[in-house]
């Protein structure tokens, strides 16, 4: 496989590893906003004592009128913790009230208190309290780490981990590759390099290497056959040559000889264009593949 290729397969799913993790942060920000939404709505709909008090109003407008601006109150109810169904929310989360005219309630919004995220504001208008209403709204202390912690990054970490893993796959396998390259003989090195199609025999180094100075692997008795048929000018050896060099005193080892072959011949096929092919059954030849 071509290495720039198999570079883009870490580096695809870092980059989903990213993309899953901020989906599932702006997700978990966006549930969050959503429950304390649904618990401002709730504690105006369940907790009427907070939009029917009269005399309370009535204090609060005379006091927004000498302040001449809307009077907030802030703090932690029990109903509206309560209604809270992410249960971290409870210790960070706090609704204000806030007392105005009725005729300056599309306007109340305010600004967003730095850190926090705030839900959506409920408007209640207050009949027969000299044209006030109540403007309802939540925060939420909630940092980056916090949203974080509460999203399920589970995908993304794995994500992650597989691309890490691969990345290190690929730096081994490269290191690999050139502490089998940096030895391999050039023309001209000490010791004797004989070539046959695109694999050659060092013989320094007692290695074969391919076109791409790769070292080819191949076990002691492949080696030991190879070695013969790339110093035999015609590269033609005898099965009686080949059994009495291999495995002297070994009555019959046609069989043995028979397997080596069958196992040495993919790994060629695979890695070369070179191959085994049987004369006339007396005898095996290295030939180049046409």
């Amino acid at each position: 496989m071509n290495p720039h290729k198999t570079l883009l397969i870490p580096l695809l799913m870092a980059v989903l590893a990213v993309a899953f993790g901020y989906r599932s942060y702006d997700e978990t920000r966006r549930r969050i906003a959503e429950d304390l939404s649904q618990a401002v709505r709730q504690t105006v709909m369940n907790e009427r004592r907070i939009t029917q008090q009269p005399d309370t109003l009535r204090a609060y407008a005379h006091l927004r009128q000498a302040l001449d601006t809307s009077v907030t109150v802030s703090g932690s109810y029990p109903a509206f913790a309560r209604a809270l169904t992410i249960e971290a929310l409870r210790e960070r989360a706090v609704l204000t009230v806030s007392v105005l005219s009725a005729d300056k309630a599309q306007t109340t919004a305010g600004d967003i208190p730095a850190g926090c995220l705030p839900s959506d504001t409920v408007l209640w208008l207050t009949p027969g309290a000299d044209g006030l209403a109540l403007s309802f709204r939540a925060y939420a202390r909630c940092t980056p780490w916090f949203i974080l912690t509460q999203s399920d990054q589970t995908p993304s970490v794995l994500l992650l981990a597989v691309a890490l893993l691969c990345g290190a796959g690929l730096s081994l396998r490269k290191r690999s590759q050139r502490s089998h390259t940096a030895d391999a003989p050039e023309d001209g090195d000490d010791g004797r390099l004989i070539t046959l199609g695109n694999l050659s025999l060092s013989t320094r180094d007692d290695c074969f290497y391919d076109d791409h100075r790769e070292r080819l692997h191949l076990t002691p008795m492949q080696y030991a056959l190879m070695e013969m048929f790339y110093l035999n000018d015609a590269h033609r050896l005898t099965k009686p040559h080949i059994c009495r060099a291999l495995w002297p005193g070994k009555d019959n080892a046609d069989e043995t000889l028979y397997t080596l072959i069958r196992r040495l011949k993919p790994i060629l096929e695979a890695h070369s264009n070179l191959r085994i092919s049987s004369d006339r059954g007396r005898a095996y030849v290295l030939e180049v593949c046409e």
